[in-house]
């Protein structure tokens, strides 16, 4: 899926992010994420593995493309991907066990370096565009369906992966919600909303609250996405 392209960033060197997606029960998750600077490219998947430039678990810090790359392992199941983009601007992959998160942050100068962004964050103004870059599309799966990687885009992941464009995305399944892990204690959402209780905005607290009951894993609460 294309995260985010951002052609103009640093006069048009470009920054583009793509993300891997896998279907689980009801849910899908980020299982893999690769972020493109220039000509070079990051990629973090499950579990804190990475490659550099093609080079797994190549040395950290480390440069992509001229800004500073560092990794950090804040606890056993966790590991940080900090890229320092100047001027409080940032990318952050973060990864607990095999979920992966992205976070770019844009706090200066960001009509300059993202106006014209396209992709799954949406344009500048907020809008879901089509790649037409004009149509408004309201439907989050047909947006998404929009936005996969296709043989046009630049290809960020080193290996491929079932589906490739022009095969479709996987879907997850909505009747798995009432029949997946038969004879398992499922985490309630007083449980969950305790355990993302810490989280004061109300929409990343909802979004922890999924999670915890979407992976039945009380832990990924802390996890570090929040």
């Amino acid at each position: 899926m294309v995260l985010g392209e951002f052609p103009s960033f640093a006069n048009g060197l470009g920054l583009t992010a793509h993300v891997r997606t896998t279907v689980r029960y009801d849910y899908s998750y980020i299982e893999s994420a690769a972020i493109q600077i220039g000509d070079e490219i990051l990629e973090v998947s499950s579990f804190g593995q990475y490659m550099l430039n093609s080079v797994s678990n190549a040395e950290l810090p480390n440069v992509l493309s001229g800004y500073v790359l560092e990794h950090t392992q804040p606890a056993e199941d966790q590991h940080r991907f900090f890229i320092d983009l100047g001027h409080d601007n940032s990318v952050e992959i973060k990864v607990f066990k095999d979920l992966v998160y992205l976070n770019l942050v844009i706090e200066n100068g960001g009509a300059d370096h993202f106006e014209d962004a396209v992709g799954l964050m949406g344009s500048w103004k907020g809008a879901r565009l089509a790649r037409d870059g004009s149509t408004i599309l309201e439907d989050p799966n047909q947006f998404g369906a929009e936005w996969q990687v296709r043989d046009t885009d630049p290809k960020l992941f080193l290996v491929n992966r079932h589906p490739q464009f022009p095969a479709k995305c996987s879907m997850p399944n909505a009747a798995e919600r009432t029949s997946r892990r038969l004879g398992e204690n499922n985490i309630s959402s007083e449980a969950a909303s305790e355990a993302c209780g810490y989280i004061k905005d109300r929409y990343a607290h909802d979004m922890c609250v999924f999670d915890v009951i979407a992976t039945n894993d009380l832990a990924v609460a802390r996890g570090g996405a929040y």
